[in-house]
């Protein structure tokens, strides 16, 4: 019996070692560095919260004498994640975070087995020598009987009670022996709970396999859409290189233009074409400045303020979510400035609304299916001087082009929410909205 719960035990850290193998090979192939990434620091804490719970679940079934091996080694784990962690190396911390997991695992796991087994070797043990006991005084009648049997030739008399008082004796030898057969039974029976057990935890252990081949092909795929975006963003950005150039080139147009109207005489005419540019670039200057602030990272607010805007915030958004448009609108500062900016592939589009255009614009917008991810696109809120600054991503499906994978408009919302007559109200909005990339 010990030979083959041995066994058992060598089979399940064999392939409890393949599993950590697995992960160690599944969370290589992300990548390395020591920078985050696409890692969010949630995912990382996530991971080694549930390192820290395998590995209390491990000293709760004695891990820490019958595995000490693994448990230190789940231990020594979890510490190099959160040292990775303080040093912003995002890998490593959930490298580390899931190898310690999966040895916390393997030690509870090993500790329970060998706990049973102890327990089952124990109970074998003690009715091993209740059957030896019942078979010396079983031996012990025999030789009683026999003895019986020599005496009642020569006694009579006491034949009667001497055969009385052998089977009273062997009726309790068999209830003993039902009692210790019983007993073994039982036995078996636990023994075969604990293989029926045994069998659970290697269908664990195989679907755990199969859920980190799961996690291997998304990683792939999002590393694939990832890089079709760098390929639009690349597009984009050769496509405002080349309207640079145009420009450059229509500025030297311009420039023979004026050096012809010069070898004219028409001097008054080019003086006021220049004025008029001067003056509309001025124009659009003051405009770029007035619509593109500043960013200074510091801000007069105090925590109780910041705390009343972020609430003033979530009824803005909320109201989005529940449809009430009317309300959300009631947000907005009258003279409100919006910028919005269209980023295709084939090149950008700036628009500029009043309140009544945006309005118009939200209402059309609220008409298709925006969706947002509660861990990806949950919205950055900083403040800025008097401001709060809200950045919202909204995402959905494209109806332009229907290709696989999937490709998506996101509509990024740069909310400046600063109090006016002890109301909070929106006075900026910027819209970035990226049409046909991959949700990545």
């Amino acid at each position: 019996m010990k030979t083959i719960q041995s066994a058992k035990r060598r089979n399940l850290q064999n392939h409890l070692t393949h599993l950590r193998l697995l992960i160690l090979v599944g969370l290589s192939l992300i990548g390395c560095g020591s920078k985050l990434g696409r890692i969010r620091v949630e995912h990382v804490e996530a991971a080694i919260s549930q390192s820290e719970v395998a590995l209390d679940q491990a000293y709760l079934k004695n891990a820490k004498t019958l595995t000490p091996e693994l448990l230190t080694k789940a231990e020594q784990q979890i510490a190099e994640a959160k040292k990775a962690r303080e040093t912003k190396q995002g890998l490593t911390s959930i490298q580390q975070a899931y190898q310690a997991l999966a040895s916390a695992q393997v030690a509870a796991q090993e500790a329970t087995a060998m706990s049973r087994e102890n327990e089952l070797n124990t109970v074998i043990d003690r009715k091993s020598g209740e059957i030896e006991k019942l078979r010396s005084e079983m031996q012990q009648a025999r030789s009683e009987l026999k003895n019986a049997k020599f005496e009642a030739g020569r006694a009579n008399q006491q034949k009667d009670k001497l055969e009385s008082d052998l089977e009273r004796r062997i009726q309790q030898q068999s209830d003993q022996v039902s009692r210790s057969q019983t007993e073994a039974r039982q036995a078996r029976e636990k023994r075969d709970r604990l293989q029926a057990r045994y069998d659970q935890v290697c269908a664990e252990s195989q679907q755990a396999k199969r859920e980190i081949e799961d996690y291997q092909d998304e990683i792939r795929r999002y590393e694939r859409q990832l890089a079709q975006a760098k390929a639009q963003i690349e597009s984009a950005r050769q496509a405002s290189e080349e309207a640079k150039s145009r420009a450059i080139t229509q500025g030297q147009r311009y420039s023979q233009q004026i050096e012809t109207l010069e070898k004219q005489k028409i001097l008054q005419d080019h003086d006021t074409i220049l004025n008029r540019k001067i003056q509309e670039a001025r124009v659009y200057a003051q405009r770029r400045q007035a619509w593109v602030p500043q960013r200074t990272g510091k801000t007069t607010l105090t925590r109780t303020q910041i705390t009343d805007g972020r609430r003033e915030l979530d009824r803005w958004d909320q109201a989005w979510w529940d449809g009430n448009l009317n309300t959300h609108l009631r947000f907005y500062n009258k003279e409100v400035q919006v910028e919005q900016l269209v980023i295709r592939t084939n090149g950008e589009n700036r628009n500029y609304f009043s309140y009544e255009q945006m309005a118009s614009v939200i209402r059309e917008m609220a008409q298709n299916t925006w969706t947002q991810n509660a861990s990806a696109d949950k919205p950055k809120i900083e403040a800025e001087g008097d401001s709060l600054v809200a950045i919202y991503r909204l995402n959905k499906t494209s109806n332009r082009r229907q290709t696989q994978p999937a490709l998506y408009d996101v509509w990024e919302r740069e909310i400046w929410l600063h109090k006016q007559e002890q109301k909070w109200r929106i006075y900026r909005e910027f819209w970035r909205i990226y049409e046909d990339v991959p949700k990545y």
